[in-house]
């Protein structure tokens, strides 16, 4: 019997028509691109990253150790396909968590990288502006920066590790490197304890609104929809970045009652 070749379910006109010479946009470009952003879009976009980091995380804690018991009384395609759910949850949990401290070329939209465009709009801002409220301001965003790097809080170490290791990428290095526990198994308590850094990095953030004009004004340049020609301004409904815990605590509640809907069903 000739087993057949292994062909793709989709037909070869639903391929797009790629022209040979084609290729991604270089660097430079891109970095010019995310450089004109306004401030305010980063750092709004930032808030979302990390609210969805939350859900993302107790989504997938919910979800895991009950599959894991699911998983053994279950058997053949069912139980494998259980399997694969509960690693892919959690993985995607771990990678949600380093989006928010990705520190790779710049245009991400992470926690330093927004925090290091504001950073450098403050520097850039005209003469005559509040110096004294930009100085502030930029010496809390580097004290915020500091306090979520990986190479100096040793949950984020291990969000970055795990990432690298294992949920972004498969590596062999974890037969070998079982740091930091030894015993080589995934850590909630570390993944959680970094996640809960970040999102208080956020609402140390925020509290800095209520002292910085600067900053009100862009949180208020976030949301500004459009000018109308009778010169009234739209603006749409948005969360406050003071709201940082209150949205998270939401995030929590809304990711664990998700996964214990789904888990309802499998029962």
């Amino acid at each position: 019997m000739k087993i057949p070749t292994f062909l793709s379910e989709f037909d070869p006109a639903d391929l797009p028509a790629i022209a040979k010479e084609s290729k991604p946009l270089e660097n430079a470009p891109l970095d010019a691109a995310v450089q004109a952003l306004p401030a305010e879009k980063r750092i709004e976009e930032a808030y979302a990253l990390i609210l969805d980091a939350v859900y993302s995380y107790y989504f997938a804690k919910e979800l895991y150790a009950k599959l894991d018991r699911l998983i053994l009384s279950k058997s053949g395609p069912l139980s494998s396909g259980l399997r694969m759910m509960r690693d892919a949850v959690v993985k995607s949990a771990v990678i949600g968590i380093a989006k928010t401290i990705d520190e790779t070329t710049g245009r991400t939209r992470s926690l330093p990288h927004s925090l290091g465009a504001l950073k450098r709009s403050l520097e850039d801002s005209p003469a005559g502006s509040n110096e004294a409220d930009a100085a502030a301001t930029i010496q809390l965003i580097e004290h915020i920066v500091s306090s979520t790097n990986p190479d100096k809080v040793k949950s984020l170490l291990y969000v970055r590790h795990i990432r690298n290791k294992w949920a972004g990428h498969s590596s062999w290095d974890l037969s070998v490197d079982t740091w930091p526990t030894g015993d080589g198994k995934l850590n909630f308590p570390l993944l959680e304890d970094g996640l809960v850094r970040m999102v208080n990095a956020f609402e140390e953030f925020g509290m800095l609104l209520s002292m910085s004009p600067y900053l009100q004004t862009l949180e208020e340049a976030a949301t500004r929809d459009s000018d109308n020609l009778d010169g009234t301004e739209t603006f749409r409904v948005a969360i406050s970045w003071k709201a940082a815990v209150p949205m998270a605590h939401t995030m929590r509640d809304a990711g664990q009652n998700s996964a214990r809907q789904i888990l309802s069903q499998l029962q």
